[in-house]
């Protein structure tokens, strides 16, 4: 049931935006990886001592066919608000 909400919410979403506060197995890899197969643009969000699976970090240069994402290193989370804050949807474009 959950999967099933995760990807319809996914494809009417016009942005994924993805934090990883710890280095965890988790589905937000998978969701991710959806949401780069929809052609949705997405931020990447994680501490510095996460590294991000390799297709996530270089996915933009695979293909014209993906769509643009970024990758930021952050602190705390209230330096993503402040950055979101003052970038708005620019980070994906």
């Amino acid at each position: 049931m959950g999967a099933h909400r995760d990807s319809a919410a996914l494809r009417e979403s016009a942005r994924f935006l993805l934090v990883m506060p710890k280095d965890l197995v988790s589905s937000s890899y998978v969701e991710a990886g959806y949401a780069l197969a929809l052609g949705i643009p997405s931020v990447y969000y994680h501490q510095s001592d996460i590294r991000l699976p390799f297709m996530l970090r270089q996915a933009a240069q695979y293909s014209p066919d993906f769509p643009r994402c970024k990758e930021y290193e952050y602190q705390r989370i209230d330096d993503i608000v402040r950055d979101i804050e003052e970038s708005g949807t620019s980070r994906c474009d």
